[in-house]
């Protein structure tokens, strides 16, 4: 079905599909929002004002550019509303370094930046929206990519993964909905009518956001017609009024089989393949007998009197008999439902791979005569894609056809020879999958693995098998969907564990080479408890012969990993991991509750002597309130005895600790439940749910509480400082000077040995201030190879203006365990008395600990 014939129902009266088509973008507008700063206390607001605007220009543009316009509203909205966010609605610390690490880029890098990478948008997309010429983004795009990498200490596959991995938390914010009903007047929403707040509760500030009140909004602009060339003209009658008399006819029926019968016949051209192979196709003889449920008596009689239902059949049967390219061109138009939408994508991972199988059963018949297509002694893609001359008439085909058929030609990782892979940009860059990625994003490592073994980088498998777990525990035993999941996850585990004839796991020396050490251990943190199940023992075995033997690893078997599966399944395994007994009481604690005689006596108790036998049973929030009531007391020793292994050396730790304000003059409330425990490996975590007095205040510490395997809450490690209130900030300000004082003498590192980490990133921008370059030079890590000019423009370019200016300053260190990252990297943040919001920071600095002490690293934002 043409995109015009689409919009012609749209612009009728079919309500029912704009609804669809709205609500599937709410959660996109949402997230790009959130992407880019917004706070939560601004969501209703920016959303309101967004679909505000969108209803006001939308009759000038057609169904085809909606979306783009509405991403050029939300990006010419997003400026007017920067109260900022820490990142904190995500689930992994990996993935906050990532988000804090891009609100780094200015306004017009960011807003592409988030386009082209967290939305998938293509090039020329990203473009057009943020209306600026194509050259100018891409080069900007590639140097954003490089900042956001420099920032994070990853090279440009690193960065790209970890960019993955956060777009996946992205996607899993659940936005809670105001259902409220009300009524709109027709001729269109206002600010006010669109947002109704949600009645206050104490609910998980942390993944509970309030996006807006959609049946509100929907109430409104559905029943106003500003899809229609003239924005004031009249709605149609109401539905049922106007299917009066409607019915399905004979003539509507021979049109749609007609429209089957074009496109069935223009496929085999389309795919580069002869009509035989591709009557043969399964999908095809699907789609064939799906025409004849469709079209049957009993269907035709269900549906006479409902035209425009049989019409949306119709559709769904056009997409399955279509090209994958094709299929995707036609999915935007038809705003499907999402319990319709996952079995056509499905569909699409179903035609795909056949046709993927037929392809390269071409490819491997013609493999002598393309071993010629090299560049530099390497086989090319892009030379077979590029010369077609003097190659078969088949591969010709077939290299004409694979942008139809859903694929690319790429070169095989272990033989000189061509394979076919899922062709993701044009999943990434469609925009109605752009907002599904979860649903195929498994389909980029397809084939995970062929008869030479594994056909996904040992270091990306880690990832691709967590996809393949989520589908395994999720899904439903007799599915055809599971039994084919079930299998890839399998083996490719095997393959990964075991290696075989063509890659070996182990080296010349006995050793498990390190590209698999830590694949493993990998498999052993982020993913679900299957996996880790199996894991865990192979792993601290493994460690323990130094990588060269392991009594779970000689007893694995092929079937062990979906026996753990199964255990899962039937909500038994949890309890076979450690502390897997452990449960969570829910708990709030008021603010003016935080410091009651209990925790006072459970304080004195644990301080005496640092018995964690007596912690034994404490709550998480009851430990971290006696690591507050320490923090009262300016008791460093118990602090550092109430955090986790993690931390760092108890006299470094003396050395760098300075007190801060107590978090309960932050709050209202904190609260934990069962269903903030996360696991990483052998370690438990919970992340509370906290309501700040001051929403808009970015807080750059949140605590967050880890259980071993003793079985006690601990502190999660970590080094926090914070000067923003008048007194303190004099008072922090005055003792840089002092110490700037003092090493300027000689810039002798033992004056600032006993300097905290806060510390030594005030006097290095006093020393901007005052331009000593010397002095930044001797508290910058490779310093000594910079010249003024260079410092100068950094600063210059980073906004920073110098200690006197400085409104707020947070450090914060916080160690990751994904990463078996020590305490030795830390973030200074801090904003000028200019910037808006006081918890706004318009600068962060990254800082390493060196045996001279803190010293802050590369300036260069690029």
């Amino acid at each position: 079905m043409d995109s015009e014939k689409g919009t012609g129902r749209l612009q009728s009266d079919n309500r029912q599909a704009f609804k669809e088509w709205t609500e599937k973008r709410l959660q996109a507008i949402g997230v790009f929002g959130y992407q880019n700063g917004i706070s939560q206390t601004e969501f209703a607001p920016f959303l309101s004002a967004v679909f505000d605007t969108f209803y006001a220009r939308l009759p000038k543009a057609g169904i085809c550019d909606a979306e783009v316009r509405l991403f050029q509203i939300a990006s010419e909205a997003i400026p007017g509303y920067n109260g900022g966010n820490d990142g904190t609605l995500l689930k992994f610390q990996e993935d906050i370094e990532v988000h804090n690490r891009i609100q780094e880029l200015a306004m017009e890098q960011r807003i592409p930046f988030v386009l082209h990478f967290l939305h998938g948008k293509d090039l020329e997309q990203t473009a057009r929206i943020a209306d600026r010429p194509a050259t100018a983004v891409g080069f900007q795009l590639k140097d954003s990519l490089a900042f956001v990498a420099e920032g994070l200490g990853e090279d440009e596959q690193g960065i790209v993964k970890r960019i993955e991995l956060a777009t996946k938390s992205y996607s899993r914010i659940p936005f809670e909905m105001n259902e409220e009903k009300q009524v709109v007047e027709e001729e269109g929403p206002s600010s006010s009518a669109l947002v109704k707040p949600v009645k206050p509760q104490a609910v998980d500030k942390k993944n509970k956001v309030l996006l807006i009140g959609a049946s509100v909004f929907l109430a409104g602009v559905i029943g106003a017609s500003f899809f229609l060339d003239d924005p004031n003209a009249n709605v149609g009658q109401p539905q049922a009024e106007a299917e009066e008399g409607e019915t399905v006819t004979a003539e509507m029926i021979e049109a749609w089989k007609e429209e089957y019968q074009e496109a069935k016949a223009s496929s085999p051209e389309k795919l580069g393949m002869a009509q035989d192979v591709f009557e043969n196709l399964r999908y095809v003889q699907e789609a064939d007998q799906q025409l004849k449920w469709t079209f049957s008596k009993n269907n035709i009689e269900k549906l006479k009197d409902d035209p425009k239902e049989m019409e949306h059949q119709v559709n769904l049967l056009l997409l399955k008999i279509e090209t994958p390219q094709t299929m995707l061109a036609m999915l935007p138009e038809m705003y499907l439902l999402h319990e319709e939408f996952v079995p056509m994508m499905e569909a699409y991972s179903l035609k795909t791979k056949e046709l993927m199988y037929e392809g390269n059963q071409v490819l491997r018949q013609h493999e002598e005569e393309l071993a010629g297509m090299t560049v530099n002694g390497e086989l090319s893609p892009e030379k077979l894609m590029a010369q077609r001359e003097g190659i078969p008439a088949e591969v010709k085909k077939l290299a004409g056809s694979i942008r139809e058929r859903g694929l690319i030609i790429a070169k095989h990782p272990a033989k000189e020879r061509f394979i076919l892979r899922h062709n993701m940009e044009s999943l990434y860059s469609n925009e109605l999958m752009n907002t599904m990625m979860y649903d195929f994003n498994h389909l980029r490592y397809e084939p995970y693995f062929d008869e030479e073994g594994l056909l996904v980088p040992v270091m990306e498998m880690p990832y691709a098998l967590s996809m393949l777990e989520q589908y395994v525990v999720h899904d439903d035993v007799s599915s055809e969907k599971f039994q084919e999941y079930a299998y890839m996850f399998q083996h490719s585990f095997w393959l990964l564990m075991k290696g075989d004839d063509n890659q070996q796991v182990f080296d010349e020396n006995g050793k498990v080479k390190e590209a698999y050490q830590l694949a493993w251990k990998e498999l052993g943190q982020q993913t679900l408890n299957p996996l880790i199940f199996v894991m865990l023992p192979i792993i601290e075995e493994m460690e323990e012969s130094g990588w060269t033997e392991s009594e779970s690893y000689e007893l694995l078997e092929y079937e062990s990993i979906m026996e753990a599966v199964e255990l899962e399944k039937e909500g038994e395994l949890a309890a076979k991991l450690p502390n897997g007994d452990v449960k969570v009481e829910k708990q709030q604690v008021q603010a003016e509750e935080f410091f009651t005689q209990p925790i006072e006596n459970l304080y004195a108790a644990f301080s005496a002597g640092y018995d964690e036998k007596l912690l034994k049973g404490a709550s998480p929030l009851d430990v971290f309130r006696v690591f507050q009531f320490a923090n009262q007391k300016k008791d460093i020793e118990t602090m550092w005895h109430l955090m986790d292994d993690r931390k760092m050396p108890l006299e470094e730790y003396k050395l760098s600790w300075r007190q801060q304000p107590s978090f309960a003059e932050d709050i209202r409330w904190m609260e934990v439940a069962e269903e903030n425990v996360n696991r990483i490996g052998k370690l438990l975590f919970v992340y509370p749910h906290i309501s700040y007095i001051d929403e808009e205040s970015i807080v750059s510490y949140h605590p967050e509480l880890v259980m071993g395997e003793k079985g006690i809450w601990k502190v999660k490690s970590h080094l926090f400082e914070r000067y923003e209130e008048a007194g303190a900030l004099e008072a922090f300000k005055a003792k840089v000077e002092r110490l700037y004082t003092a090493y300027s003498a000689g810039l002798d590192d033992g004056v600032i040995a006993a300097a905290s980490p806060g510390e030594v990133g005030g006097l290095y921008l006093l020393a901007a201030e005052k331009k000593n370059f010397e002095m930044l030079k001797a508290l910058s890590l490779g310093g000594q190879e910079q010249n003024p000019e260079i410092i100068e423009a950094q600063l210059k370019a980073r906004g920073i203006a110098g200690l006197s200016a400085v409104g707020t300053l947070h450090f914060f260190n916080d160690p990751s365990y994904m990463m078996e990252q020590e305490m030795s990297t830390g973030s200074l943040w801090f904003s000028n008395t200019s910037d808006k919001g006081a918890g706004t920071y318009g600068s962060q600095l990254g800082m390493s600990k060196t045996p001279g002490g803190w010293r802050l690293e590369d300036l260069s934002m690029y």
